[in-house]
């Protein structure tokens, strides 16, 4: 059987579409100096919180923030050490006394209230940075009858900081 030559021109073009199509797939495969963007490391100041008054919590916060960074942008970290530093500046945490709760007290470091835990700060990357500020829902963290409830809030505070700071950077 033969297929006419305007029906060559459709399968051909239908190859040449799907072949176009895998080599968009794997760009998402590609290591991060074949996309061209590619960073040294993560490093997260949380010396403003300190200042606040939240020593060991800033910490733990820190260590999280940190956590769901090298997840966020663990494809982008190179071993090349002229590529930038992602720096992550948090600036002010607000969680409500109770998930779930709509009367609460302002928070940890800042301002805030309602039923929201707020985590702000700035995130820099080669000379170039933005402010960011990530409002959870408090109840997001599960049940306020969990003794674990906090670290989740603050886990979905920090997942949610990194994966807005990697869409507001386009990678």
């Amino acid at each position: 059987m033969s297929l006419s030559s305007d029906r060559r021109s459709v399968l051909r073009a239908g190859l040449g579409l799907a072949a176009a199509a895998a080599t968009v797939s794997l760009a998402g495969a590609l290591p991060a100096q074949a996309q061209g963007f590619a960073i040294r490391g993560v490093s997260v100041d949380v010396r403003p919180l300190e200042a606040r008054g939240l020593n060991g919590f800033a910490e733990a916060l820190g260590a999280e923030v940190h956590r769901q960074f090298l997840a966020q942008f663990g494809d982008r970290i190179t071993g090349d050490r002229r590529a930038p530093l992602l720096i992550v500046t948090l600036t002010s945490l607000s969680m409500n006394a109770s998930a779930g709760s709509a009367g609460g007290r302002a928070g940890r470091g800042g301002g805030g209230g309602g039923e929201s835990d707020y985590l702000q700060g700035e995130v820099s990357l080669g000379g170039q940075s933005f402010p960011l500020l990530v409002q959870q829902y408090s109840g997001n963290g599960g049940s306020w009858r969990d003794p674990n409830i906090d670290r989740r809030r603050v886990e979905a505070l920090a997942f949610a900081f990194a994966q807005w700071s990697r869409r507001k950077i386009g990678a």
